[in-house]
């Protein structure tokens, strides 16, 4: 008897199979990019997105010194007191990325590189670029913060219809 094997993902927990990662990446600077959201899920659909400059781009930043892929963004989890799920930053690009978190310190990662992304971290890309001048550099780059809250949906109702305006509509003759 020849039985059939089903592979599934293998997750540290067995809560982590169900476990999704929700966060809206909000750009700031001189740069017009609009705030992105997205859902990571384990074993889903959708586990790592892509940052870079190609067109196939999850995050499509289209600055010359950002790498086709400069950087993704996937979900990780951590030891069993912090289990997560976390958001993971991992460089791969030539010109570097940065990271500057909530408390002000600012960190490089090279290609490889890893960082965990907290609330408020904030993506700087590329990190590395050409010419001493700080405005001239700011210009050539993009910056993402790292929103974890929920979006804000914002519903219109519809619009109330006045019953006594409704019963006095009368076709017009010839329409």
């Amino acid at each position: 008897d020849e039985q059939s094997m089903v592979t599934t993902p293998v997750f540290s927990t067995p809560t982590q199979a169900k476990q999704e990662l929700s966060f809206t990446l909000r750009f700031t600077g001189p740069h017009t990019i609009p705030d992105k959201h997205f859902v990571l899920k384990a074993g889903g659909e959708k586990e790592i997105l892509s940052v870079g400059r190609s067109e196939s781009s999850d995050v499509l930043v289209a600055l010359p010194g950002v790498s086709s892929l400069h950087a993704q963004l996937h979900m990780v989890f951590g030891p069993g007191h912090d289990p997560g799920p976390h958001l993971c930053l991992e460089d791969h690009s030539s010109n570097s990325t940065g990271v500057r978190h909530p408390d002000g310190a600012v960190q490089a990662l090279v290609r490889g590189g890893r960082e965990m992304l907290q609330q408020g971290s904030c993506v700087i890309l590329p990190l590395k670029v050409k010419g001493d001048d700080v405005a001239e550099a700011a210009s050539k780059r993009a910056c993402f913060s790292v929103d974890f809250t929920e979006p804000i949906v914002v519903t219109k109702a519809p619009p109330q219809l006045d019953n006594s305006t409704v019963s006095d509509a009368q076709p017009k003759d010839g329409a």
